[in-house]
């Protein structure tokens, strides 16, 4: 990761985030609920919603056709090389990530490339975590619930705390511990 903000390219004040302190005050990204990619008809779209804009992030979402694999980013879906064709296609990825964080940076870039390749047919990041069950916009359990999901719909994250919440939703949750175990879930979805 760079050593400059992402947007200015001005001298960053803490090495582990993304922005400076001016363009974190003028861009509001505190106050960001989600953010992400999706394909759209004239092509990959990058979306970003301020928690003034639930309702307009939550209109999105329902936008999306529905959706057979809700995943999580680091530790689930990128297991599969971003060169690697997943056996199912219809996933939507979401990522806990820190508003500041490289990491928000690292995963959005993946979420970008997977997109464009078709490999998800959309990814976000998302911003809030709390103890289960953790329905609060911005939240996976919320992004989830805004999804339309297919009948044999499942969500499969590698930390519990988000797999129990997306459960009190009554969406089968799945933890997954490694690759093997994220192919043998794949391999049991009904097409």
């Amino acid at each position: 990761m760079e050593d400059s903000c992402y947007y200015c390219k001005g001298s960053k004040d803490k090495a582990n985030q993304f922005a400076c302190k001016a363009c974190i005050k003028s861009k509001n990204i505190g106050s960001v609920l989600m953010s992400g990619y999706i394909n759209t008809n004239s092509g990959v779209q990058y979306v970003e919603f301020s928690k003034h804009q639930q309702s307009d992030a939550e209109a999105l979402l329902k936008t999306l056709s529905e959706t057979l694999v809700v995943s999580d980013l680091h530790g689930v879906w990128n297991l599969f090389d971003i060169n690697e064709t997943p056996p199912v296609k219809n996933v939507v990825v979401v990522s806990f990530v820190g508003k500041l964080s490289n990491t928000r940076i690292d995963a959005q870039e993946d979420i970008e490339i997977r997109v464009k390749d078709g490999t998800i047919k959309a990814g976000f990041c998302v911003f809030e975590r709390k103890d289960p069950p953790c329905l609060v916009p911005g939240s996976k359990a919320w992004f989830v619930k805004q999804l339309k999901l297919a009948s044999s719909a499942f969500f499969i994250d590698d930390s519990t705390d988000h797999v129990e919440s997306v459960a009190t939703l009554n969406i089968p949750s799945i933890l997954i511990k490694d690759r093997t175990h994220l192919e043998k879930t794949l391999s049991s979805v009904v097409f």
